[in-house]
């Protein structure tokens, strides 16, 4: 059966906007282990291990629509032990966002950071808090 490589293409461009958001995030997040600064934006374990997650699904969906619009024919020949691995994965990419944020959180706490209560973002679907160094730069 013969798929349109213009659909096919049309979901890949519809993929590239998550695919780079979900990547900002991610690349935020490993930067903010990595290398702490005097202020740091801590956004919820959800939202950070979401992006991860995220960033997997849309590459995977991304790398997926590449075979019709190169065939021209759909993917039923990939076996579905594929897809079940391809979740896996994308489990574990959350797995590793969560814990990516517990790291994070510690290496604050360890390191003496304070909560900026006044630049707290508390909502029912996004949340963030800012730790600073000094109780000056929270202002």
């Amino acid at each position: 059966m013969k798929v349109s490589r213009f659909k096919a293409l049309l979901f890949m461009l519809a993929c590239s906007p998550m695919i780079w958001i979900s990547w900002e995030q991610s690349t935020r997040i490993i930067n903010n282990v990595n290398h702490l600064s005097d202020v740091i934006k801590v956004s919820g374990a959800v939202n950070d291990a979401s992006s991860f997650a995220g960033l997997m699904i849309s590459v995977i969906a991304f790398t997926f629509s590449t075979i019709p619009l190169i065939t021209g024919k759909q993917a039923k020949w990939v076996p579905k032990i594929v897809f079940i691995i391809l979740g896996l994965l994308t489990m574990l990419s959350f797995i590793t966002g969560w814990g990516m944020n517990v790291a994070l959180k510690k290496e604050i706490a360890s390191r003496g950071y304070i909560e900026c209560t006044s630049k707290r973002e508390l909502a029912l679907k996004f949340s963030s808090r800012t730790y600073a160094l000094d109780p000056k730069l929270c202002d």
